[in-house]
């Protein structure tokens, strides 16, 4: 009888790990060529914002040697801040579009997978102690040839 019972128990935990995969998203994300060509076109946007930033910063440090007040220097300071701003809040949006972009493709890829397979439950591979299926190669595969 605990033959028995013991036989389900391990037959009954063998099947419910074949409806578990993984992946492995850092992994994903840099194989996954939009994810890589995301990230070199915000790499850009971002060199060219420390470019204007650092001419900013220039201007101001000359102003400090042309014996400005502390007030002419606090003006030129928020001017150029608030001038700043804007691009700014544009690279701030273009990360959070792109991110939320490739996010979705990844789920989008996964779930088709996940389908296919007949798995049930998909977790990041951080958090997999034992088991499961690695799906990272078949998410990889759908989403570089989409």
């Amino acid at each position: 009888m605990k033959k028995t019972i013991i036989l389900l128990l391990v037959l009954f935990t063998a099947s419910f790990c074949d409806s578990i995969g993984y992946i492995d998203s850092q992994l994903i994300l840099k194989q996954y060529n939009r994810a890589i060509t995301a990230q070199s076109d915000l790499a850009k946007k971002q060199k060219e914002f420390q470019d204007v930033l650092m001419l900013k910063q220039e201007e101001l440090e000359k102003a400090k040697t042309e014996n400005k007040t502390e007030e002419e220097l606090l003006q030129l300071k928020e001017d150029l801040e608030q001038e700043l701003q804007p691009q700014k809040e544009a690279l701030f949006q273009l990360n959070q579009e792109l991110s939320q972009k490739i996010e979705k493709d990844i789920v989008d890829a996964t779930n088709k997978i996940s389908k296919q397979l007949r798995i049930d439950v998909v977790l990041d591979k951080q958090v997999v102690v034992i088991g499961g299926m690695d799906l990272t190669s078949l998410v990889l595969s759908k989403l570089n040839n989409q």
